[in-house]
C-alpha cells in the first residue's frame, strides 16, 4: 500500500501506514517540532509525553487493576 499525500488549504499532510511502529511517531515528532522550538526542547517533549507518562499511565493501570484483582501473576503464562 502507497502512503499518499493530501493536500487541504496549502499544508500538506502525510499518511503513515503503521503509525508509531518502531519510532516514526517520535521521529516524525521531531522533524516536525524542531524547527518551531529547538531540538532539545523537542527531545524532551517526546521523552516527556511519549515515553515517560505512557509508562506510568500503563503502571498506574496495572497496579490498580491488580489491586481490584482483575489481573494476577501467571496470567500471560502459556503451558505448552
Amino acid at each position: 500500500v502507497k502512503c499518499m499525500f493530501l493536500i487541504f488549504h496549502d499544508f500538506q499532510f502525510s499518511c503513515h501506514i503503521l503509525g508509531t511502529a518502531g519510532f516514526v511517531g517520535q521521529i516524525m515528532t521531531y522533524q516536525t517540532m524542531s524547527p518551531e522550538i529547538g531540538g532539545t526542547v523537542t527531545m524532551v517533549i517526546i521523552v516527556v509525553f511519549q515515553i515517560l507518562l505512557p509508562a506510568a499511565l500503563t503502571l498506574a493501570v496495572s497496579e490498580f487493576m491488580r489491586k481490584k484483582g482483575w489481573i494476577k501473576e501467571g496470567d500471560m503464562k502459556l503451558d505448552l
